[in-house]
């Protein structure tokens, strides 16, 4: 369970980078797009999630992520993980397991703009299905993976004008089912 835990925190991480680059101010317009771009390349290879991070995430980057996990007929488990942008890399390019997003949906519930708009706290819920060979009581099983996640993200320009993810919180709650 906490491999998938780890793999849904390097999963918020990549939904909260931005793709444009060269702008003065964040705006409504380029959040929301950044978001649904976001969306698009969780569902691509490992090296497209890489690329986002290492770009548009900053060095200094702290996360958490507070997950449940309800397995299909056995008890949730509870885990909260804190990461920084390496050990995100690091579990993209080392993954415990197989696992695979093929659809991502995410939607911006609230954005607070500061400092004259160059920075912007924002909140988002996202959902994600998947399946990966997981290993649930000592077995690896095929398992199809439903999330629904909310973060709380703050977003900022760098000099050059490229978003970059300072700091994100999140909690999700998985389920996982038998995969046939």
């Amino acid at each position: 369970m906490k491999n998938i835990a780890t793999l849904l925190f390097v999963l918020f991480v990549v939904f909260s980078v931005p793709v444009m680059a060269g702008n003065t101010v964040l705006s409504d317009t380029l959040i929301k797009d950044f978001y649904n771009e976001s969306a698009r390349v969780i569902t691509q290879t490992p090296q497209d999630n890489i690329n986002f991070i290492e770009k548009h995430t900053h060095d200094s980057f702290h996360g958490t992520l507070s997950i449940t996990v309800r397995p299909q007929g056995l008890p949730a488990q509870k885990i909260t993980l804190s990461r920084s942008k390496a050990d995100m890399l690091e579990q993209i390019k080392n993954p415990p397991t197989e696992e695979k997003y093929v659809k991502a949906d995410v939607s911006v519930t609230s954005i607070d703009y500061l400092e004259n708009g160059t920075k912007a706290n924002v909140k988002e819920y996202t959902t994600l299905s998947g399946y990966g060979f997981t290993p649930v009581q000592g077995k690896n099983m095929k398992l199809s993976m439903e999330t629904i996640m909310t973060c709380e993200d703050v977003l900022s320009l760098s000099p050059d004008g490229v978003i970059m993810v300072l700091s994100s919180n999140c909690r999700a709650e998985t389920m996982l089912f038998p995969k046939q």
